[in-house]
């Protein structure tokens, strides 16, 4: 059974990441997808984090990219709004990008009733449609 083995991988690259030992953790992550399994299951995760760390080098580009590879590939799993979420952000916060951001906020809002995110997602979508003045 390698699903312990990849686990183990996972974990040391989150711990990677979090000590912002990016390269290293990219390489960790990479070696995951080498092992034989029928279904890796941690191709979500594994997007995620590399999506997180594109974010924390503040490579908006690839991040933005990696986030939509999660909420389109594995829209069903439990990262898809969280990823949607960042990527409304990013377009909204750091690209300067309202249009975009409205439509991944209108998509979570609609997409995704039960998120964590769809009441914030909600309130900035009426902010950038006009409906609401910015706090």
């Amino acid at each position: 059974d390698t699903t312990g083995h990849q686990l183990r991988l996972f974990a040391t690259a989150e711990l990677l990441i979090y000590r912002n030992q990016f390269d290293a953790a990219n390489k960790t992550l990479d070696s995951i997808a080498l092992i034989p399994v029928e279904q890796n299951s941690l191709e979500d995760d594994i997007l995620m984090q590399k999506a997180n760390m594109a974010f924390k080098k503040k490579d908006y580009p690839a991040a933005l990219q990696l986030y939509e590879q999660v909420y389109t590939k594995f829209g069903t799993d439990i990262l898809a709004d969280d990823a949607l979420m960042q990527a409304a952000k990013i377009e909204d916060s750091y690209l300067n990008e309202p249009e975009k951001a409205k439509a991944l906020y209108e998509k979570l809002i609609l997409e995704y009733k039960g998120s964590v995110y769809a009441v914030d997602a909600g309130q900035r979508y009426r902010i950038l449609r006009g409906d609401v003045m910015a706090q």
